[in-house]
């Protein structure tokens, strides 16, 4: 595994230093290697990625997301481990949650280097 950098961990937690993109695909988010959360991706950045969960998740709580993305004529999936920045109430549609990356496997690597170039 690699690790990612580029969140401003200095005083705004939820300051970011690195451009989003969308991304919509469908995943799992496991919460401290125990509950397991279907979840819908938002977007990605190279620090880390925004989910849709049904249900609120707290702060500073250690989990992974898996996520399945078809890239270079292949089946990917991206495994990020990581901690949750912040969970917000998005209406009807679930929390909107930030997980900011300590650890992301190879091919999510290639993946979101590739995504950013």
């Amino acid at each position: 595994m690699e690790t990612l950098s580029g969140f401003n961990l200095g005083g705004d937690s939820q300051a970011r230093t690195h451009v989003r993109r969308p991304l919509r695909k469908p995943g799992k988010l496991v919460l401290n290697g125990q509950r397991s959360f279907d979840v819908r991706t938002v977007d990605i950045s190279l620090n880390g990625v925004c989910v849709m969960v049904e249900a609120p998740l707290p702060v500073g709580e250690k989990c992974s997301v898996a996520i399945d993305v078809f890239f270079q004529n292949q089946s990917h999936k991206l495994l990020f481990e990581g901690r949750v920045v912040y969970c917000l109430l998005k209406g009807m549609e679930g929390f909107r949650t930030g997980v900011f990356a300590t650890n992301i496997n190879p091919e999510g690597t290639r993946y979101i280097n590739a995504l950013f170039q």
